[in-house]
């Protein structure tokens, strides 16, 4: 299968699945290859992500900062830096973070985009 076909795919099984749930909420993490941060990130932060509060509540998918999939989204800029961990909610940005520091740093940028998420219901 060619890679148009992998992403139209995706795009239908997502607007599938959308429409059962009440919101679609993920955690992109733009990466590119030989990106030393996000590397360092996941060995550090990538572990343990899915089982945080903020990893139940926006599941990861990592995406290369090239993937057609960015141009299906509403993003309020283009990904310039990686790693760049981009909130979306139905298929627009809520928020985003630009690069990785310190797991302090990221922890805590996360959990202020999560609060501006609505409420689940």
């Amino acid at each position: 299968m060619d890679r148009r076909a992998f992403v139209l795919g995706l795009s239908a099984t997502a607007c599938a699945v959308g429409s059962a749930r009440a919101s679609e909420v993920e955690l992109l993490f733009v990466t590119q290859p030989g990106c030393p941060y996000c590397r360092q990130w996941e060995a550090r932060i990538g572990p343990i992500y899915p089982r945080s509060p903020a990893g139940r509540r926006a599941p990861l998918r990592e995406v290369d900062r090239t993937d057609a999939m960015l141009g299906m989204l509403e993003l309020a800029a283009p990904v310039v830096f990686t790693p760049t961990f981009i909130l979306i909610l139905d298929g627009r940005e809520v928020g985003r973070v630009t690069g990785f520091s310190s797991d302090d740093f990221f922890w805590g940028q996360i959990d202020r985009l999560i609060a501006r998420l609505p409420a689940q219901g």
